[in-house]
């Protein structure tokens, strides 16, 4: 969770994806054999990508092999070929991807939400996906927390749990405040499924898809639902070091990205790995 404001969407999910890594695996080899399509007609073909990454499944995430899989590793993948570029990627904790970025020690980073502080050393392309971000409580106590924003589900007691690396919006942040001892520590998404099936906190927030490959992965699909409340956490893009990558490529990169968008490469990826949602506005 990236991004910056959220308002309220309806949303459906289904939590069953038990092949999620069969799918993503046989969807690398067709898209392999799509990019033949021919790199943009004036693009440079001297670029390497050091493409930083941090495990976000369905978008991006590691099946024991060398390289990483997801939808978003996929996207940057096929726009290097599209603007005549190779690419090596290097997992990293989100906050020492951000670094590397600004310092010029990688080059592009996937699936982030615009920021106007990173803009002053970052390029973002145009969005080529949404994130959708659900409050995930155990089965049968939706009832137990009314309410549609997170004021009024703290209001009736929920007991909240934090997870390391996401951003809260003001307003959520502000009701945080308001209920202290109802928050608890950050911790990572599995920790706080974990704490959840534990009954040490009553939900947390968690973007719909990546809470389907973990809740699959755990085989814990009868024991937890989402929530009423939800949240559209925008659009999400590629990142890039203005240190390394120049204005020209950028330009190369959103024409690459419309036309992903224009063939239906962008939906036929989506569809391939279950993902729910928008691929764009």
């Amino acid at each position: 969770m990236r991004a910056s404001t959220a308002t309220n969407v309806a949303w459906t999910v289904s939590a069953a994806r038990a092949q999620a890594a069969l799918v993503a695996l046989l969807l690398v080899t067709t898209l392999m054999l799509a990019a033949c399509t021919p790199p943009i007609e004036g693009a440079a073909r001297d670029c390497h990508w050091r493409v930083a990454w941090d495990p976000y499944e369905p978008y991006s995430y590691s099946a024991g092999s060398d390289l990483p899989l997801g939808f978003d590793i996929d996207v940057v993948t096929e726009v290097a070929a599209r603007v005549g570029c190779t690419v090596s990627f290097e997992e990293m904790a989100w906050g020492k991807i951000l670094e590397a970025l600004e310092s010029g020690a990688a080059d592009v980073t996937v699936g982030t939400g615009y920021k106007n502080d990173r803009a002053a050393w970052s390029w973002y392309s145009e969005s080529y996906r949404k994130e959708v971000i659900g409050l995930l409580v155990r089965s049968g106590t939706v009832a137990d927390f009314p309410g549609t924003t997170v004021d009024e589900v703290l209001a009736s007691g929920l007991v909240f749990g934090k997870t390391v690396d996401d951003m809260y919006a003001a307003p959520l942040e502000s009701a945080f405040a308001r209920y202290p001892a109802q928050i608890k520590d950050r911790v990572t998404e599995a920790e706080n499924l974990q704490r959840l099936l534990e009954q040490s906190i009553d939900g947390f927030l968690i973007e719909v898809n990546v809470a389907a490959a973990l809740i699959a992965r755990l085989d814990a699909a009868n024991a937890v639902e989402f929530h009423r409340m939800k949240f559209d956490a925008g659009t999400y893009r590629l990142q890039m070091s203005k240190k390394t990558v120049t204005p020209e490529r950028l330009a190369d990169v959103n024409a690459a990205l419309q036309a992903l968008a224009q063939s239906g490469w962008l939906e036929r990826g989506i569809e391939a790995y279950g993902i729910q949602g928008l691929v764009k506005e």
